[in-house]
């Protein structure tokens, strides 16, 4: 019930279990059953931290194999919560990195004249992807752009993107964007309010199934 429950909406359970299951429960008794065993496995999660200590970990200075690489990424969505309106809730992932070759799609930027618009969007984009985040924002300051060449000023440091190819790394969102889609699909549907506890269990009830750990989540 709590694992349909963090799938579908509470209504959409109960014509699950009549439909399929032939079994008549009230979609506001799967909530209640939801919410007493979210809690409980939130406490069950929060002991289970609680019991860890905090280390720091000396990581090796050589280069791992090509199988063991990671990415790590972050972001953020909105969850509405009753009597406090849209709040951001943080979701991170961690994921196995594959290396593939692929051709870059190359799209288009000056709105009077497509032609140079996309000669210069193209050249500005093997800039980036060279690394030449500086070079770009200099350009922008010289046709009297601040704003948008003090984007490229500030992030800089995290456009080093051939550096990251060269490594192996992924330079996309789409993972981290993917996961808050993913998430937001159970808390953010329309005329949907949350308190801020069922908030918060539902995000963990959520990311237990997205990540095939709900089973693993109750055991002792």
């Amino acid at each position: 019930m709590v694992w349909l429950s963090a799938q579908v909406t509470y209504e959409v359970a109960s014509e699950v279990f009549e439909r399929i299951g032939r079994r008549h429960i009230p979609s506001v008794s799967i909530w209640r059953q939801t919410q007493k065993h979210g809690q409980r496995l939130e406490e069950r999660q929060q002991q289970k931290a609680a019991a860890v200590s905090v280390e720091r970990v000396a990581l090796p200075i050589q280069r791992k194999p090509q199988q063991e690489r990671k990415g790590i990424s972050m972001d953020g969505g909105m969850v509405h919560i009753r009597g406090e309106g849209w709040k951001e809730f943080k979701v991170g992932t961690i994921f196995a990195v594959e290396q593939r070759w692929e051709r870059d799609p190359i799209t288009h930027v000056f709105p009077n004249d497509p032609d140079r618009s996309q000669r210069w969007y193209t050249q500005r984009q093997k800039d980036l992807f060279l690394g030449a985040a500086a070079a770009i924002a200099l350009e922008l300051e010289c046709a009297d752009l601040p704003d948008l060449a003090r984007y490229f000023r500030v992030h800089q440091r995290r456009m080093q993107y051939q550096e990251f190819r060269d490594d192996g790394y992924p330079i996309g969102s789409g993972t981290i964007e993917s996961a808050i889609k993913q998430l937001k699909a159970r808390l953010a549907g329309a005329g949907m309010r949350w308190s801020r506890s069922g908030a918060r269990q539902m995000l963990m009830l959520r990311a237990s199934v997205l990540d095939h750990s709900f089973d693993a989540r109750w055991a002792a």
